[in-house]
C-alpha cells in the first residue's frame, strides 16, 4: 500500500515531498521480528529519507504512522 514501504535490500527508502514519522520493524533469516535493529533518518530537499543497512536474509517494513497515533 502507499503507508509502507517493504524491502530485503539495504538502502536509502522514503516518500517524495513526505516528512512522515514511521515505524521501522525488521526481521532476521527466519522471520522473527529484531526489535530496535538501527537505522538513519535525515530531511533532505525530497523529503525524510529513511537508510537501512540489512544483514543477509533479513527484510523490513517501514510504515508511516496514522496521524493522531
Amino acid at each position: 500500500g502507499k503507508e509502507r514501504i517493504l524491502t530485503c535490500l539495504s538502502g536509502e527508502f522514503g516518500w517524495r515531498g513526505e516528512r512522515p514519522e514511521v515505524d521501522v520493524f525488521v526481521f532476521n533469516d527466519v522471520g522473527q521480528e529484531v526489535p530496535g535493529y538501527p537505522f538513519a533518518v535525515k530531511d533532505a530537499e525530497v523529503g525524510r529519507i529513511f537508510t537501512l543497512e540489512l544483514k543477509p536474509g533479513y527484510s523490513a517494513a517501514i510504515v508511516k504512522r496514522v496521524k493522531g497515533q
